[in-house]
């Protein structure tokens, strides 16, 4: 008596059966029936994945390669700060001073010079006069189309 589960129930099989893998044996004989089998499966898989490489790749030389297209520029670098007081002023007028990315005369190197004394003196000297946070703009507008 041979007996087999189907749906977790134990039930009585009529005459004996095997399977092994994917073929399955016939009860009468024993012959092999073979299971048909798509023979492009596996080589359009691995030719979709390559592709999909691919197109990442591409995609991701293509996107770095346009920044690095561009040089850098000063009005990519200097912006109005957030907070504007004498702090933040007098560090961006000496990174503007310094950068290689800004071309200015020798006069306005010079203007830019007196611009920072003048900034430095009264907000951090001991005058009493105070530049005001619209002077400060001023100053830092004045230096960023200059620079930029």
């Amino acid at each position: 008596m041979y007996q087999t589960y189907k749906d977790m129930d134990l039930t009585t099989l009529p005459q004996p059966s095997v399977r092994l893998g994917r073929t399955a044996a016939a009860a009468a004989g024993g012959v092999v029936l073979k299971q048909p089998r798509n023979p492009y499966l596996w080589p359009g898989i691995g030719a979709g994945a390559a592709l999909l490489v691919g197109a990442l790749l591409f995609a991701l030389l293509k996107r770095s390669g346009s920044d690095s297209e561009r040089p850098l520029r000063a009005r990519d670098v200097f912006k109005m700060p957030a907070d504007v007081d004498g702090f933040a002023v007098v560090a961006l007028l000496r990174r503007l001073r310094t950068s290689p990315l800004v071309k200015l005369g020798e006069t306005q190197q010079q203007e830019l010079q007196q611009d920072l004394q003048r900034v430095q003196q009264t907000c951090f000297g001991g005058s009493g006069s105070k530049m005001t946070e619209a002077d400060l703009r001023g100053v830092v507008e004045k230096w960023l189309r200059a620079a930029c």
